[in-house]
């Protein structure tokens, strides 16, 4: 989405967060937009603080699901930040959270696994081309899977 649509958004997003019931799930999924929206935007403070309280009120409601994405969504703010050993923490935990603890589609696994990948690029080369390798396993078996089913 190019920014001078997302200004729209914003306030479209902020209205909606004004006028809705406090820390229910809708909450959440408002703050974890308005996130998306001010990193796309190049305001990551912001986008923190509304990934963290989506964060919040996701843990609220026990969604582990939504709890996993948006960890991811912080650990990927953290990585364009800098703070790599943070970041880590919160991908980590949103891959094992989409791997074990709900067996989530393979398209955000892999989704997961690349984000992983580009953390460890630097650092951890080795590492890095085996998140990629695993993602690029779970795209190809998603798309094969995807292709027999249409069969």
């Amino acid at each position: 989405m190019q920014s001078g649509k997302l200004i729209p958004a914003k306030k479209i997003l902020q209205t909606s967060l004004d006028g809705a019931k406090p820390n229910s799930p809708q909450v959440g999924e408002i703050h974890s937009l308005l996130g998306q929206v001010y990193r796309q935007i190049g305001d990551p403070k912001r986008a923190g603080l509304h990934c963290s309280e989506c964060l919040r009120i996701r843990q609220g409601f026990s969604d582990h699901r939504g709890i996993a994405d948006i960890k991811g969504d912080i650990g990927e703010l953290l990585v364009s930040a800098g703070f790599i050993d943070s970041a880590r923490v919160f991908l980590a935990d949103a891959l094992g959270a989409k791997t074990m603890d709900y067996g989530c589609d393979d398209v955000e696994v892999a989704h997961s696994l690349c984000s992983m990948a580009k953390l460890l690029v630097k650092g951890e080369p080795k590492e890095a081309q085996r998140y990629l390798q695993e993602g690029e396993f779970y795209i190809s078996s998603s798309s094969l899977y995807s292709t027999l089913l249409k069969n």
